[in-house]
């Protein structure tokens, strides 16, 4: 190993703004064990739970965004890539052929792809109303 290489200590990455205010809050035992289950419910910390409630309000939890929603929007988002090669393929062979873009429009296919396209954003647009980040 050269003198210049820095060797990985492992352990927590370092962060750029550490939590390091606390705050004490006082909670009864029965409002403790509901927040921990909506840490369960959203698959997240109490500290990070309450921080997010706090700063950003309920709404960021609303629409229940989970592990498996998240994996089946990923599936989702890959249709999309998906369906939008095939259309950009059809166009570019179109393209290359007649070297020029279709003047008689896509057929029923394409237009039903399109279709489930628009659907899925919409989707989308749906689950992540509210400007919910992940």
């Amino acid at each position: 190993m050269e003198e210049n290489e820095k060797r990985n200590k492992g352990g927590r990455p370092k962060v750029d703004e550490p939590y390091s205010s606390p705050i004490r809050v006082r909670y009864t035992e029965k409002e403790k064990g509901q927040l921990e289950k909506l840490c369960k419910k959203h698959t997240t910390d109490l500290s990070k739970y309450i921080r997010t409630i706090s700063l950003h309000g309920l709404k960021y939890y609303d629409q229940n965004l989970t592990i498996d929603k998240i994996i089946g929007l990923r599936s989702e988002v890959h249709k999309i890539g998906v369906n939008v090669n095939q259309i950009a393929s059809k166009l570019n062979a179109y393209i290359k052929v007649h070297n020029s873009l279709p003047e008689h429009g896509f057929t029923k296919k394409d237009k039903e792809t399109i279709q489930q396209l628009e659907e899925m954003l919409k989707t989308l647009q749906t689950l992540f109303a509210g400007n919910i980040k992940i």
